[in-house]
């Protein structure tokens, strides 16, 4: 599945004259369902725009993506909202993305700013639904959710030879001593149930660390039965429970597309409160020690230094161009991007645009 890793690998191995192509293919959007959707219109006129400005030395090269370009679309049917390409003579490279990404294509080098805030936007999480004898798991990425595990308790016995379980028919003794036997007994049972139903709470939350691990998911939202849902959060390592954002009420069985519009205001909550906290933190620490730097300026001696740990950039941009430079700077050399929306953003905005946590302190450029 699609990281920022991938995008940075992109940028190590696709080196010359690149076409990228983000399309808006959706079908449900009404002008794609004319007979020429509005897709093939806007990459027609993209692609004539480009080749208006080719050089005698790119036209060889560019007759050779285009072929491919030609190929690809030849038997392609949308099933995404949004179709990512890069293209060159020897490799068509694709993402059918399930969020909608503006039509753009450019030649050079790779287009990928548009791929990365997708890729930063729509965080993966893992979604666990839970109640007390059964847990769904999850994979929620790219604003879809699909299930990828699930449990069930186990209560391998028969009922009718074990003790515990109540008589539902009294052979022999007294009235009240079968009462009695009676009440025991039923204590009996539903003390085993609520220790089975404890150690499957606990294995749940044992696989939840798993496949946090497994999946790279750094934020996890919980749901089914209220009481099961925060049982498990509660059997889980502090290190695990750290992640967990929300608990909400989502049925069990509740459909994986439908998941997925549940999770998608809680998921926006709370990037747009992680991205607050940490302008603010960065902010703080470029005003206080220097581990931090604040405008491109900074940024830049920073990232020859290779000193950036973090670059945080508000989204959408407002320097398109130095802003993409920037971000392909900080990736090839390893660091991670942040691009922040909202209230972020504006904050970002007021002090200096742009900032850069590092890995230790800068002394201040004069």
């Amino acid at each position: 599945m699609l990281n920022k890793d991938d995008i940075r690998q992109m940028q190590q191995t696709m080196t010359g004259d690149v076409l990228s192509v983000y399309l808006h293919v959706d079908s449900g959007y009404r002008e794609n369902q004319a007979t020429t959707p509005a897709w093939r219109i806007h990459l027609k006129n993209a692609l004539r725009d480009i080749e208006q400005n080719l050089t005698e030395e790119q036209e060889s090269h560019y007759r050779a993506v285009h072929d491919q370009l030609e190929q690809f679309l030849g038997g392609y049917e949308p099933s995404s909202k949004s179709l990512v390409l890069f293209i060159t003579p020897e490799q068509v490279v694709s993402y059918e993305l399930p969020v909608e990404l503006e039509n753009t294509a450019q030649y050079g080098d790779p287009l990928l700013v548009p791929l990365l805030w997708a890729v930063d936007e729509f965080e993966r999480y893992l979604v666990v639904l839970v109640d007390k004898e059964k847990a769904r798991f999850l994979d929620a990425y790219l604003g879809r959710a699909s299930t990828s595990d699930e449990m069930q308790i186990d209560l391998n016995w028969d009922w009718r030879e074990r003790p515990q379980m109540p008589p539902t028919v009294a052979t022999s003794g007294s009235g009240d001593a079968v009462a009695l036997r009676q009440g025991n007994n039923r204590e009996q049972f539903e003390d085993m149930i609520a220790e089975h139903t404890e150690r499957f709470h606990a294995d749940v939350a044992e696989r939840v660390g798993t496949l946090a691990e497994q999946t790279g998911a750094s934020r996890i939202i919980l749901g089914g039965d209220e009481r099961s849902a925060h049982a498990v959060q509660e059997e889980m390592h502090e290190t695990v429970q750290s992640k967990v954002i929300n608990v909400l009420s989502i049925p069990l069985r509740t459909p994986d597309h439908e998941i997925s519009e549940q999770i998608r205001q809680a998921a926006i909550e709370h990037e747009r409160g992680y991205e607050y906290d940490l302008v603010q933190d960065v902010i703080g620490l470029a005003k206080a020690d220097g581990r931090a730097a604040l405008g491109l300026h900074d940024i830049r001696q920073a990232l020859k230094m290779q000193q950036v740990e973090l670059l945080v950039l508000p989204w959408p941009a407002d320097e398109e161009e130095s802003f993409s430079q920037v971000t392909l700077d900080a990736l090839s050399m390893g660091a991670d991007v942040e691009l922040v929306h909202g209230a972020a953003a504006s904050t970002l905005k007021q002090e200096a645009n742009a900032a850069a946590r590092l890995y230790y302190t800068m002394e201040a450029s004069s």
